[in-house]
Order: structure tokens, then sequence, then C-alpha cells
């Protein structure tokens, strides 16, 4: 995210603090729309937000957004940025995430019947990668230190949605778990504590025998990296 130098008078930006233990980062001087568009969208709709040099979870990190002045390059030096915003701004942060949940679903109710026809498809994908997402993002925040079982994701898609076929909750469970994969957050462990990577990975989720519980055969398990 570029922040921009050019001043204009009367001018109010963005802020942005995101903290996940031990790790924090700072932008100043966003604009509304970039604000918009690369955090507080997906932060409300419980997707990873990439920021800096990082991946932060809205599951996991917190985010504060303050409005006010631009400021100048000179008083961004020496860790004093976010202090100086902090005296001249205002916490804004559940305000302008309220406003996007609420757009979000006037959007969602907008439309002719036609529209709503042509969309389902598009939109049931939408709400299965947010759901995936989700439940990838639940999971990683259970996982410590040491391994769990795979089937620890699937038992997560079922307690999600009770009386859902154990087929559906399996298929959200491999989804959760493939987002978590893509993002280089989390590595699969077969037999003899080997790492599985890439293609291999991908192959054992989809396979039934690697969902099973301690013990089992061909059953997998899943670390944090």
């Amino acid at each position: 995210m570029a922040q921009s130098e050019e001043s204009v008078p009367g001018e109010s930006v963005y802020h942005v603090e995101l903290r996940q233990f031990p790790h924090n980062m700072c932008r100043f001087n966003i604009s509304a729309g970039e604000l918009r568009a690369n955090i507080l969208e997906p932060w409300a709709q419980e997707r990873w937000v990439e920021f800096g040099e990082r991946k932060w979870s809205p599951h996991q990190a917190t985010l504060t957004v303050l409005r006010g002045p631009r400021i100048p390059f000179g008083q961004l030096t020496m860790g004093r940025g976010w202090r100086t915003a902090q005296r001249s701004g205002t916490d804004v942060t559940e305000e302008l995430l309220a406003e996007v949940r609420a757009a979000a679903g006037s959007s969602a109710s907008e439309g002719s019947p036609g529209d709503a026809i042509r969309d389902t498809s598009a939109g049931a994908r939408l709400v299965d990668d947010l759901a995936a997402d989700s439940l990838g993002l639940e999971l990683l925040a259970q996982l410590g230190s040491e391994p769990a079982m795979l089937r620890r994701a699937w038992e997560l898609a079922a307690e999600r949605n009770p009386g859902s076929p154990a087929s559906a909750t399996l298929a959200l469970a491999e989804r959760g778990v493939e987002s978590l994969l893509r993002a280089g957050l989390v590595a699969l462990v077969g037999e003899g504590t080997q790492a599985l990577g890439g293609e291999e990975a991908t192959r054992v989720v989809s396979l039934v025998a690697s969902w099973g519980t301690a013990g089992t055969a061909g059953a997998v398990l899943i670390r944090k990296v």
C-alpha cells in the first residue's frame, strides 16, 4: 500500500494497525477506497487480510482504524507514527466494519428475480469459499505446538452444521484444509512424521482414510508451519 505525500487541505485519511502477538504492522495516510478494498471487506467476510508481508486472520489478530488528518512523512519516523495518529485521529473501526457489512447485506437483497437466478451458482460458490476459509481459520486457531488429527477439521465442520450429511461436512473440511495448505499455514504429516507437500498433500486430503481416528491405517496429522 503506497503512502502518498501529496497533501490536500482539510483532507481526512485513514491509519491502520494490525496486531497479532508478537507482530504488529501500521500503515498511514490510506484512502477510503484502498482501505475498504484491501482491508475492511475481507476482514468483514472473515477472510485473510494481506497486509505488509504477512497474512492476518480476523479470528486471531486485532484491527484498529483511525480517521484523521494526513500525517507528514517527518512525523512517521523513529516509531512515532502511531502515537501521532492516535493524538489526531478518531477510532472508527467498528463504524466502518458495520457499514461494510450493511452494504454487503443490501447488495445481496437487491436485484431482479432474473438476476437472482443467474447469480445462484456464483453465490453458492462464494458462500462455500467463505465457509471453508472460516472453518480453516477456526482450525488454525485450535492447533497448538503439537500436530492434531486431520479428522479434527471434519469434526469442526460437523459441529458447525448439525444434521448435515457426513459427505457434505467432509467436503467442507477438505476445502478448509486446502485453503490453509495453499496459504502455507499448515502441513500434513503422514507415516514416519514426514511432512507431505504439494500434490501429495492435495491427494492425501481427498482420501477418506486420511480422516480416520488416531491409530487407524492411513490417518493423517495436521500441524502449523
